[in-house]
């Protein structure tokens, strides 16, 4: 958080190269440690011009994470599609991808099947281009929690966690307490809480 605020302060000083990936990330991490006052002040500030149609696209994503997290996903969903309709479809810069936002917003709004819907699209292009790799262990876990079948979903959450790899713990996070909430249904308590031990 501090390098992510340091840089977007130089924005007075005439930083504005990746400025929009910036606040939405710093957003993310602002909301992710509870900090939405800061979140906010980032997420409520007016929209200003972007170099491209792509960058004032990420704008609305860190704006659609924000709602959404903040227990408005109707908002959230508004904003993630105004992302979309800037952007030309399999084009958006995925970690910033409408599809994201936008099944967070319908998960949270209890749209599961749009949220499936999305979230098999969001990992078939993840899967198509090596450019995309990084994105694809919070896809399969967005499609993790949108199967009705709890085999399938620890199925896919393994893969999930796979992907992400050992080093990213923090990006592991919300994929081992899904895991762990999966197992500990079905009864396999002691597997579950190993999961959130390594958590």
């Amino acid at each position: 958080v501090p390098d992510l605020v340091a840089a977007v302060n130089t924005v007075q000083l005439g930083w504005s190269r990746y400025r929009e990936s910036a606040e939405a990330i710093l957003i993310r991490c602002h909301i992710a440690i509870g900090d939405t006052a800061a979140a906010a002040q980032i997420a409520l500030a007016n929209e200003y011009d972007s170099a491209s149609d792509m960058f004032r696209s990420i704008q609305y994503i860190g704006k659609s994470d924000y709602w959404t997290r903040v227990g408005r996903p109707s908002r959230g969903l508004e904003y993630a599609y105004r992302a979309r309709d800037l952007v030309p479809a399999g084009t958006e810069p995925f970690g910033y991808g409408w599809r994201a936002s936008a099944g967070d917003a319908l998960f949270a709004l209890g749209d599961k099947v749009g949220a499936h819907r999305l979230a098999v699209e969001e990992v078939a292009l993840a899967e198509s281009s090596g450019r995309y790799v990084a994105a694809l262990g919070p896809a399969l876990f967005r499609l993790a929690r949108s199967l009705d079948s709890a085999s399938e979903a620890i199925e896919v959450s393994h893969r999930a966690l796979a992907v992400i790899g050992p080093l990213r713990r923090f990006a592991q996070l919300h994929v081992r307490q899904l895991l762990a909430d999966l197992l500990a249904a079905r009864g396999d308590v002691d597997e579950a809480v190993e999961m959130l031990e390594l958590s």
